[in-house]
């Protein structure tokens, strides 16, 4: 079962504003900036790979994995010949994306894992980034976005060591500096809206 936007809310505000021992930083004592974990494949558990393979009129059902001709690789669960439930597709240009899928698209919670090394991990809809989104640059920056239909409509960005805080527009340009206060004010307000959007 897949994250709602209220519960990434929690994970997202956590994972800029708290410690691992839930002590409330805006800096890694270690090395200056939030850590973004190196990509690890995620292991699926007994049951989601419960469903053995099989086929309904020719189409895959259950629990599969796929290799295409192009090089792309999917290993997870199907419905009816398309992605359906929570999988995980590399692809040949080196990006990685695992979560939840429906007839074949993004949709759910999920995490992309860019070639150059960005994350974002968040609320997709039909391959679209839709709602809560957070977007961990390669150097450290980290923006927090609210997206509708792929655009991103509110977003603020720490700097890496998370002593800046600036208000972006649409395009994800820095429009002005903010106080990390009104920063986290900003962000913490989207939390009613994550209840009440729930994806």
């Amino acid at each position: 079962e897949g994250l709602s936007c209220s519960d990434l809310f929690v994970d997202v505000v956590d994972d800029v504003f708290r410690s691992p021992e839930g002590r409330q930083v805006l800096v890694d004592s270690q090395n200056g900036r939030d850590p973004v974990p190196p990509y690890e494949p995620p292991t699926l558990s007994p049951e989601r790979k419960k469903d053995a393979p099989h086929y309904k009129r020719g189409a895959k059902d259950g629990y599969y994995m796929y290799k295409s001709s192009s090089g792309n690789e999917y290993s997870g669960h199907w419905k009816s010949g398309r992605r359906h439930g929570f999988g995980m597709a590399k692809y040949r240009d080196g990006e990685v994306f695992h979560g939840d899928w429906r007839r074949g698209r993004r949709h759910g919670h999920g995490v992309l894992h860019l070639a150059n090394k960005d994350v974002f991990d968040g609320d997709w809809d039909t391959n679209q980034k839709h709602g809560l989104g957070v977007y961990h640059w390669a150097d450290g920056e980290v923006d927090i976005s609210w997206y509708e239909k792929d655009a991103r409509l509110e977003s603020v960005r720490w700097n890496k060591d998370r002593r800046l805080a600036y208000l972006l527009d649409m395009k994800g340009s820095k429009k002005e500096q903010i106080s990390l206060n009104k920063a986290a004010k900003i962000v913490k307000g989207w939390e009613k809206k994550a209840e009440v959007y729930d994806c």
